[in-house]
């Protein structure tokens, strides 16, 4: 579908409602045809559906590594957020902005959206933010970035404390890693080799757990005991 391209979608259900709103990301014009006059007007007037499908594609379009895309489709999901104040949506949005931002290698741009994504997602009435530990794990590498050392510590101190680091051994890594680099860059070398251990070891008991999977798709795979 291109912009401005019309569609006729019969039937306005689930899977119709999602190809409407899928099209109208898309900026195409959708004519939707149902019996009842309810699903009509949520396919139609459903703008919080609209936003988190904008969100959707800038999410989908990071993962495919086309990160300018991510950062459009986001910043429409940003504004929809906005305007119907949907703060905890806002919160992911903010973040999947900065991330992209990060990847493009902007920043001071990501380091802004990020700071607008854990606002909202810090909030005293906010507890139910999943993404809280790899927003802060994304804010300590962009503060490295920005050659804001105790900044990336402080970063990657939070994510660490948020996270179930058996349960997020990779992101655990990256996070432990960031601080090594921080306490470097101030010169406590001591507690960046501290740091560096704890990194590498989880990169180890990954490795490990990888090999015994593998082992176990073998041996499946050969009827071996």
């Amino acid at each position: 579908p291109t912009l401005g391209e019309a569609f006729v979608v019969t039937g306005v259900g689930l899977i119709g409602l999602l190809t409407v709103q899928l099209l109208r990301a898309q900026g195409c014009r959708v004519l939707a045809i149902d019996f009842d006059p309810a699903k009509l007007k949520m396919a139609l007037d459903d703008q919080l559906g609209l936003a988190n499908t904008y969100s959707n594609m800038g999410i989908a379009y990071s993962f495919l590594g086309e990160e300018e895309q991510s950062v459009e489709y986001n910043s429409k999901a940003i504004s929809l957020f906005e305007s119907l104040r949907a703060l905890d949506h806002l919160a992911t949005a903010y973040g999947s902005l900065g991330s992209s931002y990060y990847k493009l290698k902007q920043f001071e741009l990501a380091e802004e959206n990020l700071a607008k994504s854990l606002k909202l997602a810090e909030a005293p009435d906010n507890d139910s933010f999943k993404e809280l530990p790899i927003i802060r794990l994304i804010m300590a590498k962009v503060k490295n970035e920005l050659g804001k050392a105790e900044e990336a510590v402080y970063f990657a101190d939070l994510a660490i404390a948020s996270m179930d680091v058996n349960a997020e051994v990779s992101n655990a890594s990256d996070a432990y890693l960031e601080r090594a680099k921080g306490l470097a860059s101030q010169k406590k070398f001591e507690e960046a080799y501290s740091s560096m251990v704890s990194h590498l070891e989880l990169n180890a008991s990954l490795n490990e757990k990888a090999r015994v999977e593998e082992m176990e798709k073998m041996q499946a795979q050969f009827d071996v005991k």
